[in-house]
């Protein structure tokens, strides 16, 4: 970027001949780069003038607005062309309309819980759906409630404890690296305050086992 304007401005007192000045000297420039058969000869072109022409204003603009330009610059300017990620199946599948619903566009996610977990028999599925639709209600404030499906015949549930408090550390340190566990944590008084939540003392459950759900 230029720091001041070019001395051959203020010497020359027609543009026209300012114009054709800044033509021979951008031609000489580009011939002295180029072999002998690949330089330019003979009278000068309009697009050599135009050239000129976009070199003059340029100067003068880097000399007069150059906090204008800077602040118009890309740093580190990402690409023009967003990289998309690979579409689902059910996303380029033909199908009725409907038939396929609440496809998450931004991924679908596909989340591994822990180690050890098991395929449910469609059945079982269709029931947890039913379950589902069955339980869901809204409460005075229009809150959306549902309950969570037991089998009456199950195995009993593995402590995972050691399993979520690894997540949950992990958890808290990328809100710290991002700074956002405050915002979390006003959250959670809220709903305290609301009495959508209850804290739980580490000691109330620390005796006893238990399955912790993610959230």
């Amino acid at each position: 970027m230029w720091r001041e304007l070019l001395p051959i401005i203020n010497k020359c007192s027609s543009f026209v001949k300012l114009k054709r000045i800044i033509a021979w000297c951008l031609r000489f420039k580009e011939n002295a780069r180029n072999p002998p058969s690949q330089r330019t000869i003979g009278s000068l072109t309009a697009t050599e003038l135009s050239r000129a022409l976009i070199c003059l204003v340029r100067n003068v603009q880097s000399v007069h607005f150059p906090l204008e330009i800077q602040c118009l610059l890309r740093v580190n300017a990402k690409a023009k062309n967003q990289v998309m990620a690979d579409l689902s199946s059910n996303r380029v599948k033909v199908s009725r309309v409907f038939t396929k619903v609440g496809i998450d566009y931004a991924g679908p996610f596909f989340i591994k819980l822990y180690p050890g977990t098991e395929y449910f028999p469609a059945e079982i599925e269709e029931a947890v759906k039913d379950h589902f639709v069955r339980s869901l209600r809204r409460d005075d404030e229009g809150r959306y409630k549902v309950s969570l499906p037991w089998l009456e015949v199950h195995p009993e549930l593995s402590d995972n404890r050691n399993i979520a408090e690894r997540r949950l550390k992990s958890c808290v340190r990328s809100l710290e690296k991002r700074n956002c566990l405050q915002e979390y944590e006003n959250i959670f008084k809220e709903w305290d305050s609301e009495k959508i939540i209850e804290p739980v003392e580490p000691e109330e459950f620390a005796r006893e086992k238990g399955h912790f759900l993610p959230h």
